[in-house]
């Protein structure tokens, strides 16, 4: 990691989340990297009762702890040397209840506008079936949490929880070509893994898509198709959208009707049943994580709209640009939110 990229890294959080799923306690970590004797010189305890065993996993970008024959407490401490850290702990057995059996959609946002998000959820409402959201917030200062949940309320999701992660992201990496990416997707990673393993483990299929994303109408459901599926998986492509009237204020979804054909893919997402033959494989921003899993696009059927113009930093098309019939059509019959006078994030 370069050293102007240092501050982007959490070094400061030593868990992101910490619950109870049946009779074991999970923590779900930053990757610890140089700091893994801090383990075994520390101890956890909940109540002042060691556990009795700790089983430590690493995942790629984050880390899993299980924790067994620990009092059912409500607080969980690290003591290292003088010092001793704290956290509260949830209930899985809880936190999943009002998400068992549904249809979930879940992401990480930051200042995005509440007609977009509205739209987003209503979209896959209507042509997906969408029954509940679950919003990871990353410090927005633009809205409020209630103004998110009430607006995804209003878009016909059943259930909505927006939970406030107001931690550092992660560092922003330089590719090859000159770009400026997040490879370093600690914190999102970490926040889907608390998703599949906290909050959604009996939901009926989970779609991993942002508010910038649409996932394209089909003949039936995105979470129809995952469930009948041999592995309860569906991976989608990615194409990017391009808005027809350049960077307008209050840009929408439903401007963006052209492609660029020499255009490449944008990263795939994908849409998961968690009580599938797939339930043990950890969830990442793309794809979900084995070797054994592809997730080129062209076996799929699914793919997606990825909105250029709803970003922090708009993506320029490359090369030309022409109208997609498609998009248009679809874009035209949709029956879009009217702007809310009182939404007053960001233009």
């Amino acid at each position: 990691m370069q050293s102007d990229d240092a501050d982007r890294y959490d070094d400061s959080t030593f868990w992101y989340d910490a619950f109870w799923r049946g009779r074991h306690l999970f923590v779900i970590c930053p990757r610890f990297w140089g700091l893994v004797s801090l383990l075994a010189d520390g101890a956890f305890h909940v109540d002042g009762t060691r556990p009795e065993s700790v089983v430590r996993r690493t995942r790629g970008l984050y880390e899993t702890m299980r924790l067994s024959g620990l009092p059912r407490g409500d607080r969980l401490a690290f003591t290292f040397g003088g010092a001793t850290v704290t956290g509260a702990i949830s209930d899985s057995d809880v936190d999943s209840k009002a998400f068992a059996g549904l249809n979930v959609a879940v992401t990480v946002s930051r200042d995005n506008r509440l007609e977009w998000i509205g739209d987003w959820a209503r979209w896959h409402v209507r042509h997906h079936g969408l029954q509940a959201v679950l919003i990871f917030d990353n410090g927005s200062t633009a809205t409020s949490i209630d103004a998110v949940r009430e607006t995804l309320l209003r878009a016909d999701v059943a259930h909505a929880a927006v939970s406030s992660v107001p931690l550092p992201y992660g560092p922003l990496l330089r590719a090859a070509e000159g770009r400026m990416s997040h490879a370093g997707q600690y914190l999102q990673t970490s926040l889907l893994n608390i998703a599949r393993m906290r909050f959604l483990p009996r939901a009926r299929a989970v779609l991993q898509c942002d508010v910038d994303e649409l996932v394209r109408p089909g003949r039936d459901g995105i979470f129809d198709a995952t469930v009948r599926s041999v592995l309860g998986l569906c991976v989608l492509s990615g194409s990017w959208r391009h808005p027809a009237n350049g960077l307008q204020t209050r840009i929408r979804h439903r401007e963006h009707v052209l492609a660029s054909p020499d255009e490449p893919l944008c990263g795939g997402k994908y849409c998961v049943a968690p009580r599938g033959l797939l339930a043990g494989l950890s969830w990442s921003v793309h794809r979900l994580d084995s070797r054994y899993l592809s997730s080129r696009p062209r076996q799929q059927r699914w793919s997606f709209w990825h909105c250029s113009a709803l970003r922090a930093q708009p993506k320029l098309p490359r090369g030309p640009l022409v109208c997609d019939p498609e998009a248009g059509a679809a874009f035209s019959a949709f029956p879009w939110s009217r702007p809310d006078p009182l939404d007053n994030s960001r233009p």
